[in-house]
Parts: structure tokens; sequence; C-alpha cells
């Protein structure tokens, strides 16, 4: 009744058996052997005495085996089958279904030559795809790492080919490793590969990056296939979340050294310090001693390598003191 048909949708098939007389006809058999892209097949019949003016009640459904007899069928009388199937999700685009039915009975039939009907069904592919992102490991702190979890669902109801996600590493994220339940990942394109999936399949990514800037970051991936998605809509995903660490708490900019960014965690009692233009950061250090107030904070720290005092205003006012010996890096400056 349909064509062309969906992968993943009911394909139902209706067969009209008449017997044109003038005898009846005995042990009527009605085969069908249903083509192997129909998955679980069942039927359901009913009866006209009067050639079609007026129909019985439907019988339940039930599996089809291939074959029904239908018993005794008298002149005029006419018998009318349903077989219905789910065409297998996985049938390609393109594909044609023939599907062939016949009646035979024990009654010597003058015509055979309509005794026999063959029907070709094209079958088209859609699946629906949907994508979610979140951000599920977060934190506030520069150069710490964030985990993204990317979730892609295939609705159906045919199977998505070469389904693969855009999912570009923003400007001031750096990556640092993926798994993905199916597929691989590419940082560089961005690119998930998944490849096909089944309808109603799941598949996962979680990717592990390190935040560079301190700026907001927001984050976007799209799905998409060669399978034809009849609602693009929920084809994009942006994490729930916004990627928005503390600010410096000094920066400045020295003759010797030049810009430089000073971060302080004050739940963590940590500090780091980089200088953007040569690629150095100290990492994050925990803090010798420190001293936090609403308006003042202090702090200070020393081993054989790093040697670091500061003193910070709410007022803006500052001063930072900073040595690396073994990289001979040193940063001394007072400012607002």
């Amino acid at each position: 009744d349909t064509d062309p048909v969906v992968a993943g949708e009911v394909l139902t098939y209706t067969i009209t058996i008449t017997n044109n007389g003038p005898s009846y006809a005995r042990n009527v058999t009605l085969t069908d052997n249903i083509p192997d892209e129909i998955e679980n097949p069942e039927f359901r019949y009913r009866i006209s005495s009067n050639g079609g003016t007026t129909w019985g009640d439907w019988s339940d459904w039930s599996s089809w085996s291939g074959s029904y007899n239908l018993g005794t069928l008298p002149n005029g009388e006419k018998f009318e089958v349903e077989i219905r199937g789910t065409v297998d999700p996985s049938t390609l685009e393109g594909s044609v279904i023939t599907n062939t039915a016949s009646v035979s009975s024990d009654t010597e039939d003058p015509d055979e030559g309509n005794n026999t009907d063959t029907e070709d069904t094209g079958v088209i592919t859609r699946a629906d795809l949907s994508i979610t992102k979140t951000l599920a490991k977060d934190t506030n702190l520069v150069e710490t790492e964030i985990e993204y979890t990317i979730e892609v669902k295939n609705n159906g109801p045919s199977y998505a080919r070469n389904v693969r996600v855009m999912d570009e590493i923003p400007e001031g994220l750096l990556f640092v490793s993926y798994t993905s339940t199916k597929g691989v990942y590419n940082p560089n394109t961005g690119v998930w590969s998944i490849g096909d999936m089944s309808d109603d399949e799941v598949e996962t990514l979680k990717i592990t990056l390190k935040v560079m800037d301190y700026n907001p970051i927001i984050n976007e991936a799209e799905v998409v296939s060669d399978t034809t998605d009849p609602d693009t809509t929920n084809n994009t995903a942006v994490s729930d979340k916004v990627v928005d660490v503390e600010d410096p708490l000094i920066k400045g900019t020295v003759p010797r050294e030049g810009y430089f960014e000073f971060f302080v965690d004050r739940e963590g009692k940590k500090w780091l310090l980089r200088i953007p233009d040569r690629g150095y950061t100290t990492g994050w250090i925990p803090f010798v001693r420190l001293r936090d107030t609403e308006n003042f904070m202090t702090g200070y720290y020393s081993d054989r390598r790093y040697y670091l005092k500061f003193n910070w205003y709410s007022s803006g006012r500052c001063s930072l003191i900073f040595n690396d010996r073994r990289e001979g890096i040193g940063i001394k400056y007072g400012g607002r």
C-alpha cells in the first residue's frame, strides 16, 4: 500500500482472491513467500459473500507462515487478505522489494493466467539523528581540564549511514584525550567518524580538554549522515554550560619578559604564572603562605627553583615579584 516504503516502517500487502465461478473452488490455498526484507510478517482476513459489496469483520492478526488454506470458496465470493511486516531498517536506499502471491485449489481452473500477481516496491531511507552535549567535568581555573560528553542517537526508522559529528575544538581549549563507544575522533579536524548506526542505537564520545583562555568559551557540535534526516532541528547541540574561568588576579607588561598573567585559586590556595607569548607556564603550585581577605590578598612561595611574593588590593593596586632560577625569568611589577 506504500511505494516507496521507508526502511524500518511497516509495509502492508492487500491480496484479494475472487472465485469467478461457475463452480465452487475446493481447498483453496494462498501462497506468499514474503521477501527476506520484511520482518515478522503477520496477516488477517475478511470475507465478502456478495462479490465485495459488503464485508464481514476482519480476523485477528496472526503470524504469517508463507501460506494459508482458505477452504472452500463459493462462486462469487471474495476473500481479502492483508499481510504486513516491518521493512528491515538496514535495507539500502534504492532497493526494490519484490513480492509474488499465488492462489491454487483442487478444482480445475479454466484460466490460470490470473492466479499469480507480483508487486515491486521501492525502498527509501530516513534516519532521525539527535545529539546532546554536556560539560561533564567543569572547572573555573585556567590550565585545568574539562570533559565534554557528546551523545548521538539514531531515532530511526532506518539505519543511518556514514554518521559523523563535527565538533571542532574552539580557540582557547587544548586537546588532551578522548574515549568513544564507537568510531574515531580526529582532534585536528574535529570530526568524530561513527560509521553506520542502527535504529535506536546510541553512541557516546568523551573529550578531555585543557582550558587555556579565561574568556568565555561556547562549544557546538553537529551530527550528519548520508541518510536523509526527516528532522534536522535536533542535529545541533551547544554545551549546557559556558566555559568561563577566573580572570588573572594580576596581569601586566614588564620590559624583559613582556606580557604576563598571574592567577590565584583562592579556594585551593594555589597560584600559576604564565607568559603567553613565550609559551611559558609554572602550572598550578600550592602557596607556602596565603592571606586572603575581602579587600586584600598577599601570598608567598619559595623553593629551589621558584620565588614568588605578591600583594593585591581590591582598589586595583598590586605588586608582584617572581623568579624562575632555572629558566632565568624574572618579573618585578607594581601597578593597578
